[in-house]
């Protein structure tokens, strides 16, 4: 597994939604992502990070309510509260610290692999992984956010 880095163009791109045929393939490559993305020492990783423009991501267990480690073509329905500024890094920036506007109430909406539908309130910091990983399906990376640098190590 390799991860694309920026500037590559296919972080550029619109992932298409996962269909119910896709899910056995892609539940297989997302079980391989999760160890992937831990390993890079990441909270979240969205399949276009990898070449996959598919709408899902891994994020690290415990930021979301349900236990969920996989989210499927999800949604962010409504936002909450106000933005606030925060230190943000990406596995495909390696080295790179941004300060970054984010909102720090989400409500939102996926998928399990199953095809189940999830709503759930996000605050703070799974708030934030969760709008991250949203924006790399969108083709929007962290450099879109960005106000301030705080430090580059890029080599």
């Amino acid at each position: 597994m390799e991860l694309v880095l920026y500037p590559d163009e296919r972080l550029r791109q619109n992932c298409t939604n996962v269909v119910k045929k896709e899910r056995k393939e892609l539940a297989h490559l997302a079980a391989q992502m999760y160890p992937f993305m831990l390993e890079k020492d990441g909270a979240g990783l969205a399949a276009i990070q990898i070449g996959i423009p598919k709408r899902f991501f891994v994020i690290k267990k415990g930021l979301l309510p349900f236990g969920h480690t996989v989210v499927i073509n999800p949604k962010i329905k409504d936002i909450f509260g106000q933005s606030y500024l925060t230190s943000e890094g990406c596995l495909s920036f390696p080295g790179l610290l941004l300060e970054v506007e984010r909102f720090s109430t989400i409500f939102v909406e996926y998928e399990d692999w199953r095809g189940r539908l999830y709503s759930s309130g996000l605050n703070d910091f799974s708030a934030q992984v969760f709008q991250h990983e949203v924006d790399h399906l969108n083709g929007k990376v962290m450099t879109d956010h960005f106000t301030k640098l705080i430090l580059s190590e890029r080599v």
